[in-house]
């Protein structure tokens, strides 16, 4: 279901069924998920299983290919100024219809 692509020593890019991508920066004590695509598939399961430090999650801005996977996670941070556009991407309305597409 994803697709493993190294970029870098710490680096790896992860594209999802859908064909959106979310990242993985890790260190030797802590990791960061930029972004979390749209959640289609057991993002944060497959996450856990390619690290083995904590992480924290971050969205680089507020649209639905980069924040709808937000749900299975305890917690993602972001810009403020990107809430309303977070708002539109994760409405219920929006969710089901990506899940509609996609799934």
């Amino acid at each position: 279901m994803h697709e493993i692509y190294q970029a870098g020593r710490h680096v790896l890019h992860i594209q999802e069924t859908d064909g959106t991508f979310f990242s993985i920066i890790h260190g030797d004590k802590l990791a960061i998920i930029s972004d979390t695509a749209y959640g289609i598939g057991d993002n944060r399961s497959f996450i856990e299983a390619q690290i083995n430090t904590p992480y924290i999650v971050i969205n680089t801005h507020g649209h639905a290919d980069h924040v709808q996977g937000d749900w299975q996670f305890d917690e993602a941070w972001m810009h403020p100024a990107d809430q309303p556009a977070y708002e539109r991407a994760c409405s219920r309305i929006q969710r089901i219809s990506t899940f509609y597409q996609y799934a």
